[in-house]
């Protein structure tokens, strides 16, 4: 089996960026493998059901939310920028995460895929709540890879981070950072149906950086 541009594309997002990928994300967004029509579908299935033969790639079925598209921020923050409305935030947020969960297929990278391209392996990822909040991160990183393709090179998500709590001993971790180097450049947070005090702490964590440091919530 020859590994095509696309398949690397895939696995190297699924080794490092982001924990997972559904297959309705595959199929409409990550690039050479968006289909249109049934044909070019099952084409897309049978190179996936490769991937796994080929012991690159694992497959499960998971109650997550449906997935969200998103296309530009919920908020953004520059350094010395006015702070956005934490309360009216929070009340947005929550509003797009009422849909039931559906049964999903969702695709992960191996441990014998993370040896041959690098990047982090981890566990049989957590149901219900956590899984819908990756997948809607990885909608995000499928934004960055279309959209910001210049941008996306300098994405490293959470696993990538070092294993300390916060930027600074805070909360938690940003969800995915864009970094030059040892320098990280923005927070990129992905908001699932967060009250306000946690997004007021994961401003405080971000302009409390020396320098303060810029974010985006999506």
């Amino acid at each position: 089996m020859i590994i095509t541009p696309r398949d690397v594309v895939l696995i190297n997002a699924l080794c490092g960026p982001v924990r997972m990928l559904s297959g309705e994300q595959i199929y409409c967004g990550c690039p050479g493998f968006e289909t249109n029509t049934p044909s070019r579908r099952r084409a897309t299935l049978r190179r996936l059901a490769l991937l796994i033969e080929r012991r690159l790639l694992v497959r499960h079925r998971m109650s997550v939310r449906p997935a969200l598209w998103p296309t530009e921020p919920m908020a953004c923050w520059p350094p010395g920028g006015e702070e956005c409305d934490f309360n009216e935030l929070a009340s947005r947020l929550a509003k797009r995460w009422q849909e039931a969960p559906i049964s999903t297929t969702v695709y992960r990278a191996t441990k014998r895929a993370v040896n041959l391209f690098g990047g982090v392996l981890r566990e049989r990822p957590a149901p219900g709540y956590q899984a819908s909040h990756d997948l809607g991160l990885s909608a995000v990183y499928l934004h960055y890879l279309v959209k910001r393709p210049d941008e996306v090179k300098l994405w490293r998500g959470e696993d990538e981070l070092p294993r300390k709590r916060s930027l600074s001993g805070g909360r938690k971790r940003p969800d995915a950072v864009l970094s030059e180097g040892n320098r990280i450049v923005r927070a990129i947070e992905f908001g699932a149906a967060y009250p306000a005090e946690r997004l007021r702490e994961f401003h405080d964590d971000c302009a409390g950086q020396n320098p303060p440091l810029a974010y985006e919530i999506w």
